[in-house]
C-alpha cells in the first residue's frame, strides 16, 4: 500500500519486517526517490487456519486447524453465533446444528498479546439440513392388508433417493410406496432420505397389523322356559389378542364381560350378538347368531274325558286335550305323551296324539297321565278314569224287593251283565250272605235285613266292586 500524503500513519495487520521508501514528485512531474530506506519490524502472531469441510449436513462436525503459527491462543467466531474464547488447542472441532452459510473468523494471539485477525472474504462453510417426515395411511391395520405411505420430507436441495424398511423384511425405494402386510406384527417402519447435497436423514413410525380373532362362543341352553338365565361362554381365539367384549342378548340386556349371564323373562326367539375389541380397542369384530335361543312359557297340561263311553265288551274313551301352550316356532312346538293306565293293552297303552282315543277291554279304575312338553320343559297331569259303570253297563246303588215296591227294582239287577259273572255279596260285618258263579240278576236280598251290602263281580280277570242298599 502507498499514500500521497506528506505525513501519514499506516497500520500493519500482519507481523514481519517491512521496508518503506519515500518517492517525491513535484508539480512538473519530476520524481526523486530517497536513498534512505526505513526498515520496520512488526511483531505479532503468524500463521493461518483451515477447516475440514466447506460443506456439511446438520449436525455437521467441522474441524478447525491452525497452520504454521506462533500463536499462543485463539479465538474463533464460527459464524453461527457461537464463539470459542482463548483456546490453546491447534485442532478445534465445532458442530453446526442449523442450516446456513457461515463465515468463520479466527483471531490469533502471541505471547505479547499481539493479535492477528484472519478474516478471508468468501471463505465460507455451507451447512444443509433435511427434515425427514412421512405418515402411514394407517398406524393400526385391523386386518392383514396394504398400507400406503406418503413422504413429506423437506430439504433445501432436491432429494435423490428414498429407502424404506417396512419392519417385516420388506423394502422399497420409491417416494410414496404401498406395502402389503401378511401377518400380525408390531412393525417399525424406517424412511431414509438422501438429497442432492448427500445429506442423509431418517424418520420412523410404528404400524400395528392384526388378524381379527375368530369368534367362538357357546351358551348353556339353546332352549329354556321363562323365567330362566343363560350362561354365555366366549372361546374366541386367540384370547391373548382380545382386550374387550360387548354382548347384546336380544332381550334389552347387555354385558362387557367375557362370560356373562343374562336373564330371560319373556318367551320368544332371540338373536345374540357379540363384539370383540382388539388392536388397542380400535379394532372390532362382531358376529350375530340369529335365532340361537328359544324361550318358552311353561306348558300347563289339561284334558277332558268324553262322558259318552260306549261298549259292553270293549269300552271306547275319547280324551280331549285342553292344555295351555305357547308355540313360538310353529304349530308343532309341543309334544304330547299319553299313558292310559291300561297295561294289558300293550303298545296301545300310550299315544303321542294331541286328543287320542283308547279302547279299554275291562272295567276298572285307570290312572290317565298326560305329559305336555316343549324342547325345554314339560308339565304332567294325572287323573283317574272309572269305567266300571257306563250307559251299557250299570249297577244300581239301591233296590226294593216286594212288598216294598212291587215290580220296580225287585232284584239287584245289573245292566249289561256278562254271562258267567261270579258274584259275592257281603254284609257290613264282612260276612258272605250270597254267592253265585253265574249270576242271573235274581238276588232279592233273601232273608237279610235292610242294610248296605258290599258286592264283588268277577268275570275272567276283570273285577268290579261296589255298594248297594237293600230297602224292605
Amino acid at each position: 500500500p502507498s499514500t500521497n500524503d506528506d505525513t501519514t500513519i499506516h497500520f500493519y495487520t500482519y507481523p514481519g519486517i517491512y521496508t518503506s521508501n519515500l518517492v517525491i514528485t513535484d508539480s512538473l512531474g519530476c520524481i526523486d526517490t530517497s536513498d534512505t530506506q526505513l526498515s520496520i519490524q512488526v511483531d505479532g502472531p503468524l500463521g493461518y487456519f483451515i477447516f475440514s469441510d466447506d460443506t456439511g449436513c446438520v449436525p455437521a462436525d467441522i474441524i478447525f486447524t491452525t497452520i504454521d503459527t506462533n500463536g499462543v491462543y485463539y479465538t474463533i467466531k464460527y459464524g453461527d453465533g457461537n464463539i470459542l474464547q482463548n483456546s490453546t488447542d491447534s485442532i478445534i472441532p465445532h458442530t453446526y446444528m442449523s442450516a446456513g452459510i457461515y463465515h468463520p473468523i479466527m483471531i490469533m494471539y502471541d505471547s505479547n498479546q499481539c493479535k492477528l485477525t484472519l478474516d478471508v472474504p468468501g471463505d465460507t462453510i455451507r451447512i444443509d439440513k433435511v427434515t425427514p417426515a412421512f405418515m402411514p395411511q394407517d398406524t393400526i391395520l385391523c386386518d392383514i392388508g396394504t398400507i400406503n405411505f406418503r413422504d413429506s420430507s423437506i430439504s433445501s436441495y432436491p432429494f435423490k433417493s428414498w429407502g424404506w424398511d417396512f419392519g417385516d423384511g420388506g423394502s422399497d425405494n420409491v417416494q410414496n410406496p404401498a406395502h402389503p402386510y401378511a401377518d400380525t406384527a408390531y412393525n417399525k417402519v424406517v424412511l431414509t432420505v438422501t438429497n442432492a447435497f448427500d445429506c442423509v436423514f431418517k424418520d420412523s413410525h410404528y404400524v400395528s397389523v392384526y388378524r381379527p380373532p375368530t369368534i367362538i362362543f357357546s351358551l348353556s341352553d339353546s332352549a329354556i322356559c321363562v323365567p330362566d338365565s343363560v350362561q354365555f361362554t366366549d372361546s374366541s381365539l386367540p384370547i391373548s389378542q382380545i382386550i374387550g367384549w360387548q354382548w347384546d342378548f336380544g332381550n334389552g340386556d347387555s354385558s362387557g364381560t367375557q362370560n356373562p349371564i343374562s336373564n330371560y323373562d319373556v318367551s320368544g326367539i332371540y338373536s345374540v350378538e357379540v363384539m370383540l375389541y382388539y388392536g388397542d380397542s380400535i379394532c372390532t369384530n362382531s358376529k350375530t347368531y340369529v335365532d340361537i335361543l328359544r324361550a318358552y312359557d311353561f306348558p300347563e297340561a289339561e284334558f277332558d274325558i268324553d262322558s259318552t263311553i260306549k261298549g259292553v265288551e270293549k269300552l271306547t274313551v275319547n280324551f280331549i286335550d285342553n292344555s295351555i301352550v305357547n308355540n313360538i316356532v310353529g304349530a308343532n312346538d309341543h309334544t304330547y305323551f299319553w299313558n292310559f293306565g291300561d297295561i294289558i293293552s300293550g303298545s296301545d297303552n300310550t299315544s303321542s296324539e294331541e286328543s287320542p282315543t283308547h279302547i279299554y277291554s275291562k272295567r276298572s279304575v285307570f290312572n290317565i297321565m298326560l305329559v305336555v312338553s316343549n324342547e325345554a320343559c314339560s308339565d304332567t297331569l294325572i287323573r283317574n278314569l272309572d269305567v266300571r259303570n257306563t250307559e251299557d253297563f250299570f249297577t244300581p246303588n239301591i233296590f226294593t224287593p216286594p212288598p216294598g215296591s212291587p215290580g220296580v227294582h225287585d232284584n239287584f239287577f245289573i245292566k249289561g251283565l256278562k254271562a258267567n259273572t261270579h258274584i259275592i255279596i257281603f254284609n257290613r260285618w264282612g260276612q258272605k250272605v250270597y254267592e253265585h258263579p253265574d249270576y242271573q240278576n235274581n238276588w232279592d236280598g233273601g232273608d237279610n235285613p235292610a242294610d248296605v251290602y258290599y258286592y264283588v263281580l268277577i268275570h275272567d280277570d276283570e273285577e268290579i266292586n261296589g255298594f248297594v242298599r237293600l230297602i224292605k
